[in-house]
């Protein structure tokens, strides 16, 4: 393939990066990954939960009515063209904690925003034997899970197809502008459009933004005598795999920032799990990574600020699942077709950080 006169380079090999390179394949455009074998991206150790009632509060996820019927089509879309099974969607179970809350979402789930995602349910017959929900819960619909190595692993395998993946870390000292366009070694592109997940704290270019990444850990469990279609959710989430095993996590750790499992992880989803699950569990594996967020909890996209031929796609923090879909069709708008950008996300709102 020709390394002159392409549309992008794409810097990144995790979901924001494939996504985004999906999206713009489809719309024509010479792209290259640039794709460093040697980082592992926070993407493929996600748990891939798509849940449009999330946080301490449960609140609606920002966007909902147009992110998750959007995700919905587009990877189901995606099994199709990329020939391979990794969109699971699902019901949430989510056991209440307290009579209080009860009431609070017998209330909620009235109202005409609520009632297409969350149905009050007092009594679940398939799973109370297990699950310690004394206060009865709720089902949470338009959710499941991403099976985000398995999806990845599919992209990898189209791009390379299709030959458009370089393996190597684009050295940022290396960017040269010339003329409105990008010149990289023997690469010409019109943008470079950075996807880095947590590494983009390390570009020279973009870590002005307030990044604040966070540490997470999940396990892989097998639990005795408990089989649900249904993913439970209080405090932490227990995913059903086809292989009648668990995924169960996640964490959060904002001061110690490193790819290792650690030993206060695990007992803290033990302590949650056994609370939630009353039966036998068994270790089987266990995994952590950095997740790509931000201050202010909503993505950064958009242009820098002194040299338009670089631009961004990131900060999804633990949402990318269910957000890396459409905004990538929102951006890849606003690449091709001089859309604006929301304004909530778009990198624009912390000029005032930027300092040349």
């Amino acid at each position: 393939m020709t390394y002159k006169d392409l549309d992008y380079l794409i810097v990144g090999q995790g979901l924001a990066a494939s996504v985004l390179a999906l999206t713009l394949l489809k719309q024509q455009k010479k792209i290259i990954l640039f794709s460093d074998r040697g980082l592992t991206p926070a993407s493929s150790i996600a748990a891939g939960l798509y849940n449009p009632i999330t946080g301490k509060k449960m609140s609606k996820t920002w966007q909902a009515e147009t992110l998750f019927p959007f995700l919905e089509n587009y990877y189901t879309e995606q099994e199709v063209i990329l020939a391979s099974r990794f969109f699971y969607p699902s019901t949430i179970y989510r056991p209440f904690v307290s009579i209080e809350e009860q009431n609070t979402w017998i209330a909620e789930t009235s109202q005409p925003g609520m009632a297409r995602f969350a149905e009050i349910c007092q009594h679940e017959d398939s799973i109370s034997n297990a699950v310690n929900a004394p206060y009865g819960g709720m089902l949470i619909h338009h959710a499941g899970y991403l099976n985000v190595r398995s999806f990845l692993s599919a992209c990898r395998q189209r791009f390379e197809t299709l030959d458009i993946v370089h393996n190597h870390r684009l050295d940022y000292t290396q960017i040269q502008f010339s003329e409105g366009k990008i010149q990289y070694q023997n690469f010409t592109a019109q943008q470079i459009l950075f996807c880095e997940g947590p590494y983009a704290t390390e570009n020279p270019f973009f870590n002005w933004l307030p990044f604040r990444p966070v540490k997470g850990e999940v396990l892989h469990v097998a639990i005795d005598d408990f089989v649900t279609d249904y993913i439970i959710n209080q405090h932490l989430f227990v995913i059903p795999l086809p292989d009648g095993t668990f995924r169960v996590g996640a964490t959060y750790n904002w001061r110690t920032l490193d790819w290792q499992p650690s030993e206060a992880g695990k007992e803290e989803l033990i302590e949650k799990l056994t609370k939630l699950i009353q039966r036998p569990i068994r270790i089987l594996d266990h995994s952590a990574g950095i997740r790509p967020a931000t201050a202010d909890r909503r993505p950064f996209i958009g242009v820098h600020p002194e040299h338009p031929e670089l631009a961004f796609f990131g900060g999804m923090g633990s949402k990318g699942v269910s957000l890396i879909p459409y905004l990538a069709q929102h951006f890849s708008d606003f690449l091709l077709f001089q859309k604006e950008i929301m304004p909530e996300i778009n990198i624009n709102r912390y000029l005032s950080l930027y300092k040349k």
